[in-house]
């Protein structure tokens, strides 16, 4: 597969077959990603930031602790509209949102065997999961290459499955690149947005998913100041005007659809005049 930063090698399928003495039913996937960057990708040392979210047995994304796949600490951290949460096992033990990665006590991050960091000219990153597959279950992934210290974001890939023995249906689906504008780009951004707002807070002692751009909380801005019964035109302009980035206009725009369920194109032309929206046309 080729991205706009490098090229991606993935291995994936089904490894092991459902333990039916086991209550729920359950087996194994397998997948590994990865990356071969490219020179686009300067000299950042790069590693995974993955997302996940998990279809309940009575239908739609896992949100609550008692959904399937969740507890507590990973309901916390868990986007309420799309269900995408950032794949850590316990946010609280690993102190990193950094994917196969661990935090210790003297604030370094080292590797387990799941992941190995890598650059452009030197080490191949790459991340290998293994998930359980429940019976019936259905398991969505986004794993995005990301520079550990600034936050840049590189290519994002997609990919998960479904299984059902019972209706014998065993799909995968095909990893691909996640694109901005995508309900899924902005679950993403979402589940990282609150894993740095709900989850590494002040003395928890866990990491923040350094960043370039938060969509989410750009969304929120313009939500607030969109529905004010005033409508605060002067911060939606400076806010709009802020963002010069194509992609994170887009994943703004899709961030702002879900919370809002309106098109931002749309509020932007019914609330503000034609006068107000000069300069805006990358908006609407």
């Amino acid at each position: 597969m080729k991205g706009t930063f490098g090229d991606y090698e993935v291995e994936h399928g089904l490894t092991k077959l459902h333990d039916k003495t086991r209550n729920p039913p359950w087996g194994e996937y397998t997948l590994k990603i990865t990356m071969k960057p490219n020179a686009k990708t300067g000299t950042s040392t790069i590693a995974f930031v993955q997302t996940v979210r998990r279809l309940t047995t009575g239908g739609g994304w896992a949100t609550k602790a008692t959904d399937s796949g969740m507890n507590a600490e990973r309901a916390k951290r868990t986007d309420s509209k799309t269900g995408f949460r950032v794949d850590r096992y316990d946010a609280t033990a690993t102190k990193t949102p950094f994917y196969g990665m661990q935090k210790g006590g003297d604030g370094k991050l080292t590797e387990t065997s799941n992941t190995h960091q890598g650059k452009h000219g030197g080490d191949d990153p790459w991340m290998k999961d293994v998930p359980g597959t429940l019976d019936p279950d259905k398991i969505q992934f986004t794993a995005t290459a990301t520079d550990v210290a600034d936050g840049t974001q590189f290519d994002a890939i997609g990919w998960g499955f479904e299984y059902d023995s019972a209706k014998k249906v065993y799909s995968e689906e095909t990893p691909s690149l996640v694109m901005a504008g995508s309900e899924r780009m902005a679950g993403r951004d979402r589940a990282i947005s609150k894993w740095n707002t709900d989850v590494a807070t002040t003395g928890s002692g866990i990491d923040k998913v350094p960043t370039k751009s938060d969509p989410a909380a750009v969304a929120t801005t313009l939500q607030t100041a969109l529905s004010a019964t005033t409508v605060d035109k002067n911060a939606v302009r400076t806010t709009l005007l802020a963002v010069t980035d194509a992609d994170v206009r887009a994943r703004v725009a899709a961030c702002y659809k879900l919370e809002t369920g309106r098109e931002l194109k749309a509020d932007l032309e019914a609330k503000l005049s034609a006068d107000e929206l000069k300069g805006l046309d990358a908006w609407h």
